[in-house]
Formats: C-alpha cells, structure tokens, sequence
C-alpha cells in the first residue's frame, strides 16, 4: 500500500506501530497499545466519534474480526443480500441497459 493516501502509516525506531485507513468521513486504526494512546485516543479526543469498536465489528460494509493474531475480514452479510437483477433480453447480444435496467444495476 506504499503510496496508498488512504492509508497512513506510523512508525518508532524505523517499526510500523499503527496504521490508520480512510474512507470518505470513516477511519479505522490499527497498532498496538502506544500507537492506541498516543494517536487514536488522541483523534478521537480532537474529533466526534460516533463510536470506537473492537475485536468484531462492521466497517464500510466488510466484516472485520480479530482471531488471535490475525484480521480477517469478509463481505458475507454483502453477499448473502445480493438479488438477482432481471435484465430483459433483446435480439441484439450487445446494447445499452435501459434507464430501469441501469438503476437497478447501480442498486447493487
């Protein structure tokens, strides 16, 4: 993610300590306990955090949990509420969807 400006890094003693990744106006964090005191309490003290989640949570949409050392995350829920879209079919096999057609897509 070098270069990613989505995605800011901090580092001690030339370690990554913490990670914070942004999406429009979301932000999650991840390091261990310094990083925790000295960054995130420290944004969330300057800004208003609707909430601070832990161990399992939703962000953006993607499942994230904690197992043991690792993160993992997934679209399940995402996936599991996906509805077939109904396209009509016309003579021709390449065409523009029409308005109805385009706004259902855009829905997914």
């Amino acid at each position: 993610l070098i270069g990613d400006e989505s995605c800011i890094y901090f580092q001690k003693d030339g370690k990554l300590v913490g990670l914070i990744a942004l999406h429009v106006d979301d932000f999650q964090g991840t390091g261990n306990q310094e990083f925790f005191k000295e960054v995130m309490d420290k944004i969330c003290d300057k800004f208003k955090i609707s909430k601070r989640e832990h161990g399992n949570f939703k962000y953006t949409g993607v499942n994230v949990r904690q197992e043991g050392k690792e993160i993992v995350i997934d679209q399940l829920d995402y996936v599991e509420a996906l509805e077939e879209i109904e396209i009509s079919p016309l003579d021709e096999n390449r065409r523009t969807l029409t308005k109805e057609e385009y706004k259902k897509f855009r829905g997914v």
